[in-house]
């Protein structure tokens, strides 16, 4: 009876043994699964972040994307009409060469007398208030010389303006080209936390094992800084840069369309004949 007894209690014993560990394995493998799904998250989390950075950053890509061909169209339109108006100067000035050619008389060449109003002997008289016909318009020197200094002034003028305008435009063309944060993203089974990212470094193969903070090492920032920190923040930075070049190209302008109507002026005083 007695070594019955001694049975029993050594089974219960066993058995009490056995639950406990079953129950430790199971709470093991209940935390693994646990961390594992919270790594998960945050690995959802910093890849819902990335993803969202880079739409805004195709966003602002594709503005200045837009822009840059606006302005490139522009600039073929504006380059087209200085070609057409080009052009037409220059059959403008070939027609004022020819009627001066035609106006005066080649060199030796003798003036023909002037015709009478009337046939002689008519006993007809001249027309009072006739008006008489103007002289052609020849050749000023000094006109030419005051033309050549107004074009010069101009041309003064927008030398520094043109300095002023162009180092303007390279500040925004550096500021399109400018760098936005970029939030890293951890790799698998790795995570972000307090600015860095970490990595899973753990090479623990058996079943049971529970990661922990021992198991993960640092493997970079988890932003890559770059010169702004949101596209919002660097689209306005750019917007900025080109509303104050704006006066500045506003001048250049008008300071372009009075040098090319000098030009003109001083095209037309030099293709007036000579004065005889």
């Amino acid at each position: 009876m007695r070594t019955l007894t001694c049975m029993v209690v050594g089974l219960t014993f066993a058995l009490a043994g056995c639950d406990s560990d079953m129950r430790s394995q199971l709470e093991s493998e209940a935390k693994r699964l646990e961390a594992k799904c919270d790594a998960l998250k945050r690995e959802n989390e910093t890849l819902r972040l990335a993803a969202d950075n880079l739409r805004a950053e195709k966003a602002v890509m594709e503005k200045d994307l837009a822009r840059l061909k606006s302005d490139n169209n522009s600039l073929k339109t504006q380059l087209e009409s200085e070609k057409e108006s080009a052009a037409a100067q220059i059959e403008e000035l070939k027609a004022q060469l020819a009627a001066a050619r035609q106006v005066r008389p080649p060199p030796g060449a003798a003036a023909a007398p002037p015709t009478p109003a009337h046939p002689a002997g008519a006993g007809s008289r001249a027309t009072p208030g006739a008006p008489a016909t103007p002289p052609a318009p020849v050749r000023d020197e000094a006109q030419i010389a005051e033309a050549e200094q107004a074009v010069a002034d101009v041309q003064a003028r927008i030398e520094p303006l043109l300095a002023q305008v162009n180092l303007a435009r390279g500040k925004v063309m550096s500021l399109i080209r400018a760098t936005v944060d970029v939030r890293m993203i951890p790799p698998a089974g790795g995570y972000i936390s307090g600015g860095m990212v970490y990595g899973l470094a753990c090479n623990a193969t058996y079943q049971y094992h529970t990661h922990d903070s021992h198991c993960y090492k640092p493997i970079g920032p988890a932003v890559r800084v770059g010169d702004f920190r949101t596209a919002h923040d660097k689209e306005k930075a750019v917007q900025a840069a080109k509303e104050a070049n704006m006066p500045l190209e506003l001048e250049l302008k008008t300071l372009s369309d009075e040098l090319k109507k000098t030009k003109e002026k001083l095209a037309k005083l030099r293709a007036l004949p000579a004065p005889n």
